[in-house]
């Protein structure tokens, strides 16, 4: 698994490239190609579980398209949050799909934090 990990950290898309210098630059941690179960995340942003899938023109086809819903499936039920972006939103709009995922990640750091509050009174 390891040796696909880094296969596929090494073949990333133009858009992943921009994606992963993007959230360095902004300071997002997160970390890519992460097994989870039988499927890999092109990205995990972190803390928490928020899958980040960069989708090509290829994705529109039904087979491929049935294969993702399957994968998201898996990962809501393993407690995963998904959010999907096209190359095209990557490489045409970079800013907004960075501000929509750092907006997620703060809600998702916000939900943890108020249950933790509650959980401790």
């Amino acid at each position: 698994m390891a040796e696909k990990r880094q296969v596929l950290k090494v073949r990333r898309t133009k858009s992943e490239w921009i994606l992963a210098a993007t959230l360095t630059r902004m300071q997002v941690e997160f970390d890519v190609q992460v097994p989870a179960g039988p499927y890999f995340l092109d990205f995990h942003i972190q803390p928490g579980k928020l899958a980040v899938e960069v989708d090509g023109g290829y994705d529109t086809d039904q087979e491929r398209r049935a294969k993702d819903e399957r994968k998201d499936r898996f990962l809501h039920y393993q407690g995963w949050l998904v959010m999907r972006f096209t190359n095209d939103e990557v490489e045409s709009d970079t800013a907004r799909v960075v501000r929509e995922i750092i907006t997620t990640r703060d809600a998702i750091i916000q939900a943890r934090n108020e249950r933790f509050r509650k959980d401790r009174k």
